[in-house]
Formats: C-alpha cells, sequence, structure tokens
C-alpha cells in the first residue's frame, strides 16, 4: 500500500546528524521552469558541502541535463538511466560500456512505430542507448493498454538481446540490461567508500518504475548498521519507497530544508 507522508523535520534532523549524506534527485520529476530553478539551486548548495556527495538522474539526455545545470560544479548527472554519466568531480560526460553497443535498437523501434499508428498522440524518443515511447497526449486508458501489450511483445520477442523494459506512468522505456539508476547509485555509495566516505544517509526522491529498484536496494536489511535511508516518491501510490511528498512544489520545500539544515549544524 502507499507509504505515508514524509515528515520534512524528520528528514532534517537525519540529515544533521549524518556525517556523510548522498543525496540523489531524479531529475524527470522537475515540472515547471520555477520549480526546476529552485530545485537546481539546492542541489549546488548542497553539493558544495564536503559532507554531502549530490547526484541528478534523468531518463533524458545529456543535453537535457546540461541545459539545467550549466555551469553548476560538484553535482554528478547521469543520462539516460545511466547510460552517460559525469560524475561531480568530472568536467566531460562518459559513456557505461554497456550503451556503445545496442545492435536491438532498429527492431525494437520498428515495434514501437507499430504502435504509433495505432494511437494518435504517442511519441519515439530516441537517444544514444535508450528508446521509450511516450504515450501522455495519448487518452490515458487506450495508452496504458497498449503500452502494457507493447512490454509484454519486447518481453517476449527481445528475450535474448539483454534488454530492459520498463513501464512508467506515461511512457514505455527500452534500455541495454545492466544500466539502470540503481546501477548509478550503487557506484557512487562504492566510490565513497573507497574515499573512505561510507555515506551515513542516503536520501533519495523518484517516482518512475525504475525508481523501484532503488528503493528495493536501500530497504534497511540491506544496508550495513551505519547507514540510513530515506527514499521518497512524488504522489501517494503503491511502492517500496519509505514515503511520499505530494508534489514537486514538496520536493524543492524538502531540498530547502536541507539547505538550511546543513548550514545551521554547521553553526552549532
Amino acid at each position: 500500500p502507499p507509504q505515508s507522508h514524509i515528515s520534512k523535520k524528520r528528514v532534517v534532523e537525519l540529515f544533521q546528524r549524518a556525517s556523510s549524506r548522498l543525496i540523489v534527485l531524479d531529475w524527470n520529476r522537475v515540472g515547471n521552469i520555477a520549480t526546476c530553478r529552485k530545485v537546481a539551486a539546492a542541489l549546488q548548495n548542497l553539493s558544495q558541502s564536503e559532507r554531502n556527495s549530490v547526484w541528478a538522474l534523468s531518463s533524458g539526455t545529456t543535453g537535457s541535463l546540461n541545459d539545467f545545470f550549466e555551469g553548476a560544479s560538484g553535482i554528478g548527472l547521469a543520462a539516460e538511466h545511466g547510460c552517460y554519466l559525469k560524475p561531480p568531480w568530472a568536467s566531460a560526460w562518459h559513456t557505461v560500456s554497456r550503451a556503445t553497443s545496442c545492435p536491438w535498437m532498429p527492431a525494437v523501434k520498428q515495434v514501437m512505430k507499430d504502435y504509433n499508428q495505432r494511437i494518435n498522440g504517442s511519441v519515439i524518443w530516441e537517444g544514444s542507448g535508450t528508446l521509450a515511447w511516450d504515450f501522455r497526449a495519448c487518452d490515458a486508458e487506450l495508452g496504458l493498454i497498449q503500452s502494457r501489450e507493447m512490454r509484454r511483445r519486447l518481453v517476449h520477442d527481445f528475450s535474448t538481446r539483454n534488454i530492459n523494459v520498463s513501464q512508467g506512468p506515461h511512457f514505455l522505456e527500452v534500455r541495454p540490461q545492466g544500466v539502470s539508476k540503481a546501477a548509478v547509485i550503487a557506484a557512487a555509495v562504492n566510490e565513497l567508500r573507497r574515499k573512505q566516505s561510507n555515506p551515513r544517509l542516503i536520501i533519495v526522491v523518484g517516482d518512475e518504475q525504475a525508481d523501484e529498484d532503488i528503493f528495493a536496494m536501500l530497504a534497511p536489511d540491506l544496508l550495513d548498521k551505519h547507514t540510513a535511508a530515506i527514499t521518497i516518491t512524488v504522489g501517494a501510490r503503491p511502492t517500496l519507497a519509505t514515503g511520499f511528498v505530494h508534489d514537486d512544489d514538496e520536493v524543492a520545500e524538502l531540498l530547502d530544508s536541507l539547505v538550511l539544515g546543513h548550514f545551521k549544524s554547521k553553526r552549532s
């Protein structure tokens, strides 16, 4: 069942106590430009502390992330579900090895084109290592029915092609197997451990179906006893997350509270 509404006060308390934190935001959730700018500014402020490692993950392209974080420093970026990475210390993007060769893409794209002909308003988005069928402009019920049918077909027809097919609220996405947001976070945690800065608190905000892999990975029984995780989805729904916030504006408010909490903890 849907989890409880996240207590901003409780999150800030845990944040202030933690000596090392990993903060991860699914950038796909951010809607209007004003909210985008608030969230980007809060992430930039949080990234300036040596106690924080900050990442923005997206199923979108490197260009879309570059647009919002142009000039920002210290924020890790992951595009196309982790096909492309720009760690906090890097100045350029690099490609994850599994995403360099995707011979399945033409055949999968043809399947998506077949469904485009069935339902008006659907769009195919093509990245360098991902394909997405977007039906948010279509009749909601028909789009969901068709996307579920397409997912069954792709899973069956391409079972030997090392692809991952994920269902979102308004889209269906196909990407190389082994490339995921969860893999990005696992790599970020390992890098912090390598630098002898094991995160004491991990905060993740997201609401795509693909984010459920992250929430599952950060279940309390899978973490070491010194690490706590707060996983948050946007909107109340069945999820493995710790809890939810109502909307994008509440995401911005939560991040602003963490910024204020950080400066208060520095003064104390």
